[in-house]
């Protein structure tokens, strides 16, 4: 029912497509996937490449996590160019080849795993191009192993490339999915069943992921994978937008500029989980009385409310008052804040807020006559506990020098506990979780710290 009051508000015929879209038909692919500026001179600079005549040298695509690359690779092979209307099918054959499932246990099952696929993707190759003859008296030979099998397949490629009537290239992606201690051995193997030069070799692979490896694997992938491209930054607001037009020319986009940033840095810049939440707006927020001609803009209001109470709702952000610690001082807001405002904090600074605490505890059982008795306590260790629990949920990070700062989830997050939505959905999470908090928490948690005031 809250579906489809939603769909009234918003002038939507049809639900739009907010998952994947790589199983729908071509005609439907290339109208739900959204093509930026950005994006659009990376395809125009491929195209120039593959059809013009351009550089044909192998490529590494580096992107953040979630930045559409996957997606990327599928619409390329799929979509014909928007200006001259000729795809790339005709011209190259793409195959892809999904690191992270080649990887096994040891070297030797990865060996094994690398040379079927290979097998695989050469005898499709090799069918394209209506070879079938000359691939029957390779592959059932029975005296050949399946690596042998694959060695007799690129001597006849190599032998008889100008016969060919596309050119092969070869995607290597989900390298980051990979058990990182298996991705050299492994990513060097498998580029001997694919190191002829008639074969084209891409690879994508997030920029983080690099950071993971040692100087002599990097000039490995530098020097077979000598062209980088760097792939654009996702724009979250574009892509809703556009999914909502495919099928809904004039349908209301709820989402803003301003929601989208938000919600992309909340999930790190992955667009496949940023995405994933995206129902869930319309699912945990009723329409109550919004009405069919509320204003765009009194809508998106509505949702920037909402924003809170999802991405609360949903886990992304956690309920800093549920940590046991809690049960005596709301110390993870405190803490938290403290390194927002600061911006960098370092472990010996930390100390100045236990000073701070100590000091708020005696005015406070002076004031509320609470705890005559000095039971009520605070060591670093609690306050470790904080910046553990912070760092866990990924709202701040610690630098070489032990300096503590917030992540861009941790800056979105700065925005929302000090809104009175996300106390009201903590609090209604320690009822239901049935959590006895002393009386001196209750007044703690009310006071904001004076932090830029205090002297330290």
């Amino acid at each position: 029912m809250s579906y489809q009051r939603w769909m009234q508000i918003l002038k939507w015929a049809t639900w739009p497509r907010f998952d994947h879209i790589h199983d729908l038909p071509i005609e439907d692919f290339a109208s739900h996937y959204y093509v930026s500026p950005s994006l659009q001179e990376v395809i125009d600079n491929l195209y120039f490449c593959l059809i013009a005549g351009g550089s044909v040298s192998d490529k590494l695509f580096i992107g953040m996590p979630g930045a559409g690359k996957t997606t990327f690779i599928y619409w390329l092979m799929k979509v014909p160019h928007p200006l001259d209307g000729r795809e790339l099918s005709k011209h190259y054959h793409f195959e892809v080849l999904h690191l992270n499932r080649i990887v096994t246990a040891t070297i030797e099952e990865s060996k094994n795993s690398i040379a079927e696929r290979c097998l695989e993707l050469y005898i499709r190759y090799l069918t394209a191009n209506n070879f079938e003859e000359a691939l029957l008296a390779i592959n059932n030979n029975s005296q050949l192993s399946t690596t042998d099998k694959v060695n007799k397949i690129l001597d006849f490629i190599k032998n008889n490339i100008h016969k060919f009537g596309t050119k092969l290239i070869i995607i290597i992606d989900d390298i980051d999915e990979a058990e990182r201690n298996m991705v050299e051995p492994v990513l060097r193997l498998l580029y001997t069943y694919i190191e002829p030069a008639c074969i084209q070799k891409w690879m994508a692979v997030r920029e983080t992921t690099l950071g993971y490896y040692k100087q002599e694997f990097l000039n490995f992938i530098r020097t077979k994978f000598p062209e980088k491209i760097p792939f654009p930054r996702v724009d979250l607001n574009g892509i809703i937008e556009n999914r909502i037009k495919a099928n809904n020319p004039n349908g209301k986009n709820p989402f803003s500029h301003t929601i989208c940033s938000q919600m992309i840095a909340a999930y790190n810049y992955d667009i496949r989980e940023a995405m994933g939440v995206v129902n869930k707006f319309f699912e945990l927020n009723k329409p109550g009385d919004t009405k069919d001609y509320s204003s765009d803009k009194f809508i998106e209001n509505f949702f920037m409310i909402a924003f809170t109470k999802t991405l609360t709702k949903q886990k992304v952000f956690p309920n800093i008052y549920l940590r046991p610690i809690s049960s005596r001082f709301t110390l993870e807001k405190d803490v938290f804040l403290l390194l927002c405002i600061k911006h960098i904090v370092d472990a010996q600074f930390l100390t100045i807020l236990q000073k701070y605490y100590s000091d708020t505890l005696s005015t406070l059982r002076k004031k509320e006559d609470l705890y005559g008795s000095d039971s009520v306590t605070l060591s670093m260790e609690d306050i470790k506990a904080v910046t553990d629990f912070l760092y866990n949920n990924q709202l701040i990070e610690v630098n070489s020098v032990n300096c503590f700062f917030p992540t861009p989830k941790g800056q979105i997050f700065k925005r929302l506990i000090t809104q009175s939505v996300y106390s009201e959905i903590c609090e209604q999470e320690i009822k239901g979780e049935n959590i006895s908090h002393s009386k001196i928490f209750w007044i703690l948690a009310g006071i904001n710290p004076d932090f830029e005031n205090f002297i330290w």
